[in-house]
């Protein structure tokens, strides 16, 4: 099993071969549905892969598509804030939106179980260390 498909370093990616074909196979189905997320926006997690794509129209958003690597098949769709990034820790899967809010996602139900709120900044990044959800924020007007 593949647990991580990548760790960004200072904004590049850096993928095992595996990992990268199976990156690469994603993406390409997603460019066939007309979605193009990026890398920051694609991570794996509890047997699927997670891909965060922009403009859902529905919500005023982005979605957060659960998809099937054996089939390419979208298994879930969770409306949340737009934003950029995504995050897999050991019970949840977390999306850092704007404007200033993190979203916590329960891969049990596929249910927005949380909104956390940065009233003072702005969430740029997203990591997990072990059971710790670390934010990189930036200040207002930066």
């Amino acid at each position: 099993a593949l647990n991580v498909i990548g760790h960004s370093f200072g904004g590049t990616m850096i993928y095992t071969a595996l990992a990268n074909v199976l990156m690469q196979r994603l993406v390409e189905a997603l460019h066939r549905r007309g979605r193009v997320p990026v890398d920051e926006n694609l991570v794996d997690g509890f047997g699927t892969l997670w891909a965060r794509v922009g403009g859902d129209t529905t919500a005023g958003g982005d979605t957060i598509e659960r998809i099937d690597p054996a089939t390419n098949a979208i298994v879930a769709k969770i409306s949340v804030a737009p934003g950029f990034g995504l995050a897999v820790g050991p019970d949840a899967v977390w999306a850092p939106n704007d404007p200033n809010t993190v979203t916590r996602i329960d891969p049990r139900t596929n249910l927005v179980t949380a909104t956390i709120d940065f009233p003072a900044a702005e969430p740029r990044g997203i990591s997990i260390y072990g059971d710790q959800v670390w934010v990189t924020l930036d200040p207002p007007g930066t």
